[in-house]
């Protein structure tokens, strides 16, 4: 027996077929059949006037997917109410869905394309034992949590998982909470090509690949990854926001959508090592250095801090490892409080602002002081000889102090507004210009007097410093 051919209808209007199209403005989805992928789709409303089976077949140039859905669809969860797909039931690449249908029911077809962001025009023939009404629409998708974050070179580090060992990757951790058990999507939205990590119950970025659920690239397309992860009530979950490429950094947006809203809120995992990196020194010997808990440092800051450190040891002091290491210490937490400071400016008088953000310049220009004497001191050195030329501690430190805070201000830049910058280098000037002659001697058997003897340098800059204000 032939089924008679049966007329569709779109805006209930009787038509011999559905012509539609995709295009790059049509919205995506993941097939029910994979975990990941861009796919563009349009989604059809079907309602029959007569109970019975109906077959819907597929004409086009592209090879066509279709998903038969019992109403309502969400594509956040492609394979919730989904009653069929096919492929190439048609043949010639075109899909075949026959299914029972109900009069009392609504249903929807779902059309898409094998392959991933595959655009073009479809016409979908329906047969079957009375004419259907066919309606294009956009389905809703459960309410989505967003949360808003940037990468920068203040994030903390790790090797991501299938990263290798040769690169760091700053990121950004995000505890997950939810309040309903159900599957849940992550999916981003920024320009550095992000990649999703989602862990359960905790992370150690140390051990990158410990309770990891599963890891995305690029399954939301465009250089976005898309997490899809059934979640349980009860427990925690911790999402890595960071990105494909080394070094890489940028504002990313995050939507979760799931059946119902979650709780996101950033932090920073502890970690059970230090994470070292291996890099060559100016003898050409490869050495392996701590990056800490994972907060890498400016290279180039650091470069210049190495030479500023060799320079100052130069045909004087053989191993300068304590001096230099002092001075990487010391830019960690320069870095760390400036940028604090940065922020602070925002929020605290000017008075009180130029006060502390003083008193902070002066005692890590008084700690870096100190560990360049004290070097020399535990070394037998008092002075340093450079081709043939006598420098005194007074002439080391103002030059070295100098190129340090003042001529590099890459180091400034990278942290500061003008205005906080400034202000560090009118201060470090003082210090070095003014004060730093004062009780400086060319010998230091005791310590604890050199400690005095810059205690009241400082003393006698808290007027200027206050005077800035």
């Amino acid at each position: 027996m032939c089924l008679p051919l049966v007329l569709g209808t779109t805006s209930d209007i009787v038509s011999p077929t559905y012509s539609g199209s995709l295009s790059s403005s049509s919205p995506i989805f993941v097939r029910p059949d994979k975990s990941s992928g861009h796919y563009y789709y349009q989604a059809i409303r079907v309602t029959v006037p007569t109970s019975g089976t109906y077959i819907f077949t597929s004409t086009s140039s592209k090879d066509t997917f279709g998903c038969f859905y019992s109403d309502p669809v969400d594509p956040s969860y492609p394979s919730q109410n989904l009653i069929t797909t096919d492929d190439d039931g048609a043949g010639n690449n075109q899909f075949r869905i026959s299914a029972a249908l109900q009069s009392t029911r609504t249903y929807v077809l779902i059309v898409t394309t094998y392959d991933v962001n595959i655009i073009g025009s479809f016409v979908i023939t329906v047969n079957g034992p009375a004419s259907v009404v066919l309606s294009a629409f956009i389905p809703s998708t459960a309410l989505g949590t967003t949360i808003t974050g940037y990468l920068s070179s203040t994030n903390p580090v790790f090797c991501r998982p299938g990263g290798g060992s040769s690169g760091y990757f700053y990121y950004q951790a995000i505890q997950v909470t939810v309040s309903t058990s159900g599957r849940y999507s992550f999916i981003s939205t920024d320009a550095m090509d992000s990649f999703g990590c989602l862990y359960s119950d905790s992370v150690d970025p140390s051990y990158p690949s410990q309770n990891l659920i599963t890891t995305d690239d690029d399954g939301a397309g465009r250089g976005q990854f898309r997490i899809n992860a059934n979640l349980q009530y009860g427990r925690t979950y911790v999402l890595i926001v960071t990105t494909f490429n080394t070094n890489k950094m940028g504002v990313y947006t995050i939507t979760v959508n799931g059946p119902s809203s979650v709780i996101l809120s950033t932090f920073i995992p502890s970690t059970s090592r230090p994470i070292t990196s291996t890099r060559k020194n100016n003898a050409g010997n490869q050495i392996e250095e701590s990056v800490g808990d994972g907060l890498l440092e400016n290279d180039e800051a650091n470069r210049d801090i190495e030479v500023v450190s060799e320079k100052c040891l130069e045909h004087s002091v053989q191993d300068n490892s304590v001096l230099d290491n002092h001075f990487r210490s010391l830019f960690k937490i320069f870095s760390a409080i400036a940028q604090f400071i940065n922020r602070a400016e925002n929020v605290t008088k000017k008075a009180s602002y130029c006060f502390y953000s003083g008193t902070i310049c002066f005692i890590l220009w008084f700690c870096v002081s100190a560990i360049i004497i004290n070097t020399l001191g535990l070394t037998g050195k008092s002075l340093l000889v450079t081709r043939n030329k006598q420098f005194s501690l007074q002439e080391i430190l103002k030059t070295e102090m100098n190129k340090k805070f003042i001529q590099d201000t890459r180091i400034f830049d990278s942290c500061l507004s003008q205005y906080v910058k400034d202000h560090y280098i009118s201060i470090i000037k003082f210090l070095n210009e003014d004060l730093i002659n004062v009780g400086i001697k060319n010998e230091y058997n005791d310590f604890n007097t050199l400690l005095c003897t810059l205690l009241n340098i400082f003393i006698n800059a808290l007027p200027f410093i206050l005077n800035l204000s």
